[in-house]
């Protein structure tokens, strides 16, 4: 019988594979400092530009073995309710960070504009002091709604109430709003500018309209996602003028030093075949 690897398993026995790695390593190794590759983005200074995508750490109960990994940002969720996003919050507060963190949130479409918005301001003002940047999922039919005609007026929505929590507070935490570029008719993203957001989260694996977006959304970062296989997908998505990169898939199929390999790997400019 032929032996299988992890990458050869579903995505879900892979990412349960990971998870428990990360759980024995962070138990006999002592974390050494991230990879320092310095980025700036959403008015902030990233120790690298490499992120860990939402989904694989839904509640922050992994923030700390995800330290032996390199990132230099984490995102946590998706988060859909104020108890998933205290539990979170419990986690976030004993993390001692080197990474950033974003919190993914969706607030659940009701059909009321008003208690939608009431409830992104909700999750929002829950999760301000405790992230370094929060994202509005708007990528797909379980967050707000994916439909490509409604992003901009989502967006608007959005952005307004953050405006409105920042000037209540004092304070400004970045907002990025992630949505699939496929779904984005032409001239869309460059309309994202006026909607009081920091930085847009593209998912795609297509390199021209990754390329394409970060010039429609200019002077807005882009953070790419989606898609990445190896180191070699990271370096293009650099080189195509992503502000910063997040991975997920390569993560469960390459295990949890691998972000540390890649960055390395970045740094000397020499990126084996297959990312290593």
């Amino acid at each position: 019988m032929a032996r299988r690897g992890i990458g050869s398993v579903g995505p879900v026995i892979r990412r349960a594979l990971t998870r428990a790695a990360l759980r024995v390593a962070v138990k006999v190794a002592r974390p050494a400092p991230p990879p320092a590759l310095p980025v700036f983005a959403m008015g902030m200074a990233f120790i690298n530009p490499l992120g860990l995508a939402a989904g694989f750490d839904d509640d922050g109960t992994l923030l700390a073995a995800l330290a032996l990994s390199g990132f230099g940002s984490i995102e946590i969720g998706t988060v859909r309710t104020p108890t998933m996003l205290r539990a979170a919050l419990a986690h976030i507060g004993r993390h001692p960070r080197h990474a950033r963190i974003g919190i993914n949130l969706a607030a659940t479409a009701t059909g009321d504009a008003g208690e939608t918005a009431e409830r992104w301001r909700t999750l929002m003002g829950l999760t301000w002091d405790a992230a370094d940047y929060l994202v509005a999922n708007l990528s797909g039919s379980r967050g707000a709604p994916g439909r490509a005609e409604s992003l901009t007026a989502q967006a608007a929505m959005i952005g307004a109430i953050h405006g409105s929590l920042a000037r209540t507070r004092g304070s400004h935490t970045p907002l990025a709003v992630k949505c699939a570029l496929e779904h984005v008719p032409a001239g869309t993203l460059g309309s994202l500018g006026g909607c009081g957001v920091d930085a847009v989260i593209g998912v795609s694996a297509d390199r021209d309209l990754i390329a394409r977006a970060v010039r429609d959304l200019a002077p807005l970062p882009l953070i790419s996602v989606g898609g990445i296989r190896d180191g070699e997908d990271v370096a293009t998505r650099l080189a195509a003028g992503a502000a910063l990169v997040q991975i997920h898939t390569a993560f469960c199929r390459r295990g949890p030093f691998f972000p540390r390999r890649l960055l390395a790997n970045l740094a000397t400019g020499t990126m084996p075949r297959g990312g290593g």
